[in-house]
């Protein structure tokens, strides 16, 4: 039976296993050197997030996370469309595959959502890849259209 949760500290290894697990399936360039840093380097962001900058949501099959939707919280000043200066960025949702097309994601995205308007967050935001954009406009997510120029730079 799946359970559905907010993940804590005692979940860190499962979600950097998972997290690897998304990488290598969204990315498939996960080298054997980026695997072993990601390894040491994840643990390291959840230990010092989790449950205050990073929520997660998981799904469990018998105490293996089996699904992950990963909410950053960010502050931002207040404006006329801040009003709390709450945003949300949606990230690295993933399923394995053996437990999709089950509404695992949809469920941890509704969760996601009702955490977010609880706190009194403003939005939240997310990248969706083609696979993954019908689960969020099924939970209401919607395509920006915007005047500005969405631009970035790597460092």
């Amino acid at each position: 039976m799946i359970e559905f949760m907010i993940a804590n500290k005692a979940d860190i290894q499962e979600l950097t296993n998972i997290r690897i697990e998304y990488m290598d399936e969204a990315f498939n360039i996960i080298s054997d050197d980026d695997r072993k840093r990601l390894n040491v380097e994840l643990p390291i962001f959840f230990k010092k997030n989790l449950g205050d900058k990073c929520v997660a949501f998981v799904a469990k099959d018998n105490e293996t996370i089996v699904a992950c939707a990963l909410l950053i919280i960010i502050e931002k000043p207040n404006s006329p469309v801040l009003k709390s200066g709450l945003v949300g960025e949606a990230m690295g949702v993933f399923t394995k595959p053996k437990y999709r097309n089950q509404g695992i994601a949809t469920t941890l995205m509704r969760n996601m959502i009702q955490f977010a308007e609880i706190r009194g967050f403003d939005r939240i935001d997310l990248d969706a890849s083609a696979n993954g954009a019908g689960v969020y406009r099924k939970v209401g997510f919607n395509e920006k259209q915007t005047e500005y120029i969405i631009m970035r730079i790597s460092l």
